[in-house]
């Protein structure tokens, strides 16, 4: 496991618990460190039922300003009305 990985996880999950009521830990990283303690999983998915866009924009700056760090859109993608994942790397 990455110590340093995972201490900047955790920190991101702290902030994210206090300010997205609306979001949920979801994929690899919440079955690993919530269920399964299996392996280590180096992203962080969420997942929230309405895709709102000014949240997420809300969120992007939120993070930026706690974690000092720019944090980019990596790509976004929509499937006709029904779903949208975006992949942000900071």
């Amino acid at each position: 496991m990455d110590k340093k990985l995972r201490k900047i996880q955790l920190e991101v999950l702290r902030l994210f618990s206090n300010k997205a009521k609306k979001f949920a830990l979801s994929g690899g990283t919440a079955l690993e460190l919530c269920y399964l303690h299996h392996r280590f999983s180096s992203d962080l998915d969420f997942f929230s039922p309405k895709y709102d866009i000014k949240e997420i924009e809300n969120l992007i700056a939120f993070f930026e300003e706690k974690l000092k760090t720019k944090i980019k859109l990596e790509a976004d993608f929509a499937i006709a009305e029904k779903a949208r994942v975006r992949f942000y790397t900071v």
